[in-house]
């Protein structure tokens, strides 16, 4: 989980905030309380993106539960939302679950 964390933000410093000055805060141990998102970067004392990251492979009962709530949870942050995962089989689902929900939530593979 960590390092997915690290990933997606180095993923973002290259393709979605490319010359911003970000500061980047995190919650590598998946302790966070319902305002914290796994990655969030701010940009002159602005939330430009909060992300939620998974590094489960398969959306199989629990992590399929704790995917719709962890989606739930980032579409009330603020600034960009993304959604980070390491599989297909994960992408496909969390963009599922985005659009039936109506969420504004981008889901990235990394």
């Amino acid at each position: 989980h960590e390092a997915m964390i690290i990933r997606a933000a180095r993923f973002l410093e290259v393709n979605e905030l490319g010359g911003k000055n970000v500061q980047w805060y995190w919650n590598p141990r998946q302790t966070g309380t319902k305002d914290e998102p796994d990655l969030r970067g701010i940009v002159a004392e602005r939330t430009e993106v909060s992300a939620e990251i998974t590094a489960s492979e398969n959306p199989n009962g629990a992590i399929d539960k704790r995917m719709r709530a962890t989606l739930e949870k980032l579409s009330k942050m603020p600034g960009k939302k993304l959604y980070f995962v390491r599989t297909k089989q994960m992408e496909n689902r969390a963009i599922t679950k985005v659009a039936k929900a109506g969420y504004q939530i981008g889901v990235r593979r990394i």
